[in-house]
């Protein structure tokens, strides 16, 4: 028997593929492989919107839509395309909640003739035997799901057109043949989902002593949060669920406009996967959501780029080339400038990706990382580095990562710098994820 999550990672695998292959057969310019990103991009586009109307309909919030356009469709016969009717109500619901996910996208422009669009919506109805409560489906679900469903598109091999339009030859892109990179297998990058047991832990320790010291809502609205390889958002919502909870201390509601206020004042968030940013502030929407009211556009918070590089052009081209762009450089300073107007982040958290593959950025984080690249050469070691150059003095830190820094010589480069602060470590063990045998451990730093 499936679980839920089980059986909505299936549905959302599903509705992926019959979208992706119904927009390719209708629309010559996604079958090149030059838009590949784009039809990406877009079919999740869609999806997102999807899965919140489904969490508008069964939370009470709005009526049952989307039902209701595939009855429209039926009433008014096949001349009538299913698309149109849907981004119809994409442009209605951009007006209610304004979050820019319901923005005029690109997507909205393609054609779709055939009825693979219902059969990628009644998936997220359940599958007969199994319908789905989305207003009982957590975000701790909803964040496991998504990170199961980032492993699948990351790993599956991109379908490219050979010949331009003609969509005649097709054969599976090589690594090298890609354009576009960004995306690698998230396990390749060592980057899994984390356990709730394990990311409340983190956030009980981190945040928690940071709010405990909190004395009025004006404090509260200072505090920064930052998790730097934020994936799917399960550190950032459990925060947001942290911090609307001392506002209720303080006699606030603690309803939609507070976690509103929350996402735009406090939740901050990067990754270098442009589809796990879009997850995550679906997911945090979703959590915010209580009413029919406007919604937080995340736009400004929740980030695409690469954590651990940042600089000027001619600074990143003496170590990338041409090519530093692919590198997708964050600039804290610029991007943040609010933050670090106060010194920087109060509290950051997360799982950093460990055992990734670093040898064509090996120079540069040798060169703006030395003190964390001595010796045995791992991603998660400059995770922490970088990490504690964001922290403002007195800012707390709270990672899960490999506890191999404990016992292994090669790892002395990361205890020098771990033992210039006051830090502890919470011994986890092995198999604290899926077909993992590493043992890890949740540290924490004081800066």
């Amino acid at each position: 028997k499936q679980t839920v999550n089980e059986s909505l990672f299936g549905g959302l695998r599903d509705a992926r593929e019959i979208l992706t292959k119904s927009f390719k057969s209708w629309n010559d310019e996604l079958k090149q492989s030059k838009n590949q990103e784009v039809l990406e991009e877009g079919v999740q586009r869609i999806l997102d919107r999807i899965i919140f109307i489904r969490v508008l309909e069964d939370r009470g919030v709005e009526p049952p839509m989307l039902k209701e356009i595939l009855r429209q469709r039926k009433e008014f016969g096949t001349n009538t395309q299913l698309f149109s009717l849907l981004i119809k109500k994409f442009r209605e619901l951009d007006e209610i909640y304004n979050s820019n996910l319901f923005a005029v996208h690109t997507c909205e422009k393609w054609e779709e003739y055939d009825d693979k669009l219902k059969q990628a919506i009644n998936l997220f109805y359940g599958d007969g035997i199994c319908e789905y409560d989305f207003s009982q489906i957590s975000a701790d679900i909803l964040g496991g799901v998504y990170e199961s469903y980032l492993s699948y598109i990351a790993q599956k091999p991109i379908e490219i057109d050979t010949e331009g339009t003609s969509g005649k030859i097709f054969k599976t892109a090589d690594k090298k043949e890609l354009k576009y990179k960004s995306r690698k297998k998230r396990k390749e990058q060592g980057i899994y989902y984390t356990p709730k047991f394990i990311v409340d832990y983190i956030i009980e320790n981190t945040l928690g002593k940071k709010l405990a010291e909190v004395k009025n809502i004006i404090d509260l609205k200072k505090i920064k949060i930052l998790d730097s390889a934020c994936g799917s958002g399960s550190f950032l919502t459990c925060a947001m669920k942290a911090m609307n909870n001392k506002y209720k201390e303080f006699k606030n509601p603690g309803n939609q406009y507070t976690k509103a206020e929350i996402l735009l004042s406090n939740i901050y968030g990067v990754d270098l996967d442009t589809q796990a940013v879009e997850l995550a502030k679906l997911n945090l929407l979703i959590e915010a959501l209580d009413k029919k009211a406007r919604l937080p556009d995340l736009t400004s918070n929740i980030r695409i780029g690469n954590s651990l590089i940042s600089g000027s052009e001619s600074e990143l081209k003496k170590y990338f080339g041409q090519s530093w762009r692919e590198k997708h450089p964050f600039n804290w300073q610029e991007e943040f400038s609010e933050v670090f107007k106060n010194g920087g982040f109060d509290v950051i958290i997360g799982n950093p990706p460990w055992g990734a593959n670093i040898d064509k950025e090996l120079e540069y984080f040798s060169d703006i990382y030395p003190n964390s690249t001595k010796s045995y050469k791992d991603i998660y070691k400059i995770f922490i580095d970088k990490a504690i150059s964001l922290l403002k003095e007195g800012g707390l830190l709270g990672f899960i990562v490999p506890n191999t820094f404990l016992y292994q010589p090669r790892y002395e480069d990361i205890k020098t710098i771990i033992n210039q602060y006051e830090n502890f470590v919470i011994n986890l063990g092995e198999k604290v994820f899926d077909n993992v045998e590493l043992p890890f451990g949740d540290y924490f730093m004081t800066r």
